[in-house]
């Protein structure tokens, strides 16, 4: 990630007005536009009830874009901080305990960096390299992130060795600490982690493994060590899964995955009460 002067510069491109601002709260007044979109969307609801939407540019770096007015319509694309070029990866969005929005995203060192509201509302500071140490080749994939139930904010991502690593703040607001395997008896991961907070305030986390299942590992008390890692719910498709899995609470506070097979049809399971086993995979026809 490196420095990039030259605020005050702006692009049009496809009559999609664009500012190159390096802070959100920043005004602008757009002239030209960028060389396009390299990566999905991540999107958020922000404490003013509006939508943020936030992605990688073809120029290496992380723009935003927010409504102005709750269900509005949006405003001018914002390039995002601060010494934020050279993103590779899909910024993944979420809040902090005071509610501002900090993103994070791999960079081309393999590293991740991230970068945040001090407040609400407030302008981006300066992206920085999300926790020390990590796997010696560096991170592959996309990261995911969720806020804690004490407040601190998690982030999880896979090496190059296959591997999820996990790193946490120790205190709401604090610089994060040191990047470590979540849990033991790691599979190979094939793709990115799916973190879920969940009823009890325990985190959990699920990955699709090199041999096309969906493994998962949780923690056995509140901010507490991850366990063991199993595969999750028997019968699977005979031809694997090729998708990253989906992780969502049922309404009785249950967990509920989904995942797409190599034959590409949409596979679910879930626990039958909270902190049950998961029944068997079925297809959604």
């Amino acid at each position: 990630m490196t420095d990039v002067h030259g605020q005050g510069t702006f692009f049009l491109r496809h009559q999609h007005v664009v500012c190159n601002a390096e802070v959100a709260a920043e005004p602008c007044t757009p002239l030209l536009v960028p060389a396009g979109f390299a990566s999905d969307p991540s999107i958020v609801l922000t404490t003013s009830n509006t939508l943020a939407i936030y992605a990688r540019a073809a120029d290496g770096w992380v723009w935003g874009t927010n409504q102005t007015t709750a269900g509005g319509a949006f405003g001018p694309w914002k390039r995002i901080g601060v010494g934020g070029s050279g993103v590779t990866g899909r910024p993944f969005v979420t809040k902090a305990a005071n509610g501002a929005i900090a993103i994070y995203a791999r960079g081309s060192d393999k590293k991740m960096h991230g970068v945040s509201q001090p407040s609400p509302g407030a302008a981006f500071g300066t992206w920085l390299t999300t926790g020390a140490g990590g796997p010696a080749a560096g991170f592959v994939g996309d990261s995911a992130a969720l806020l804690g139930a004490n407040g601190t904010l998690v982030l999880y991502a896979t090496g190059a060795d296959g591997k999820i690593y996990g790193v946490g703040q120790p205190s709401a607001g604090a610089a994060f600490g040191t990047w470590s395997l979540a849990g033991s008896g790691q599979p190979t991961a094939a793709g990115d982690p799916a973190v879920l907070l969940t009823g009890t305030n325990k985190i959990v986390i699920y990955a699709r493994g090199t041999d096309g299942k969906v493994w998962g590992v949780g923690q056995s008390t509140v901010g507490g060590s991850f366990g063991t890692w199993a595969t999750m719910g028997a019968a699977p498709p005979a031809d694997g899964f090729a998708s990253d899995p989906s992780v969502v609470l049922d309404g009785n506070g249950a967990i509920a995955l989904l995942g797409r097979s190599t034959s590409n049809r949409i596979y679910a399971t879930d626990q039958p009460s909270v902190g049950a086993a998961f029944d068997p995979w079925t297809e959604i026809p």
